[in-house]
């Protein structure tokens, strides 16, 4: 063996080990690793969106009550303002009548509410907070302004027949939210009567739309 072949023997024998391989199989473990935290992370991201709405989505029976009752007084209040610049005795009569159910409705729920907190008083702005009551009010004084500007623009009655129909709707909305949020066989009976008269009020009035 010359002196070349014996240096080609030695080269050979220490020549590193392929790493290419290696370095394939590390590239792998790597990328599932990356892959599984980067799944990690978006399950972790996805559970606290869920939590996040399921956690605002869950108010208590009791606030979704103050909610609605505050919601009756601005409403009603508003009403009760217009309904005598209504010409048509027909709207004038539903709104009468809309508002006796939603007292009537209103009484029973404080009366629920004043019972289940052993005659403790409570107010609207301790149980729903400010923002809360300012969203109602802000949504009160929109009614306000629209009835206004349909006075000034001579189409009050059109205004007020469509936001009768449609503050219906969002009471009935709102009862049927209750209802869904207590277990209370007592409570359900009292908004179900309550969802049944608004409904039939509801149909009265958009027939009468429809027969104009």
């Amino acid at each position: 063996m010359d002196r070349q072949e014996y240096l080609d023997q030695i080269s050979a024998s220490n020549r590193p080990v392929n790493t290419k391989t290696n370095g394939k199989f590390g590239n792998i473990l790597s990328s599932k690793i990356t892959w599984l935290v980067v799944g990690a992370v978006a399950l972790f991201i996805l559970f606290a969106v869920i939590g996040g709405i399921l956690s605002g989505s869950k108010s208590s029976a009791k606030e979704k009550m103050y909610a609605f009752n505050t919601h009756v007084d601005n409403t009603m209040e508003v009403f009760d303002n217009y309904r005598t610049k209504v010409k048509s005795s027909n709207l004038r009569s539903y709104s009468t009548t809309l508002s006796s159910l939603l007292v009537n409705v209103k009484g029973k729920l404080e009366t629920y509410l004043s019972e289940k907190n052993n005659g403790k008083s409570e107010t609207a702005e301790n149980v729903l907070g400010e923002k809360m009551i300012d969203q109602l009010t802000l949504e009160k004084d929109g009614l306000e302004n629209e009835l206004f500007e349909a006075k000034i623009n001579g189409n009050l009655d059109r205004v007020f027949e469509y936001k009768m129909v449609y503050e219906i709707a969002t009471f009935m909305n709102e009862e049927s939210d209750i209802a869904k949020s207590t277990g209370d066989s007592t409570l359900k009976e009292v908004l179900a009567d309550s969802y049944n008269s608004l409904e039939n009020l509801h149909n009265q009035i958009s027939n009468f739309s429809e027969s104009k």
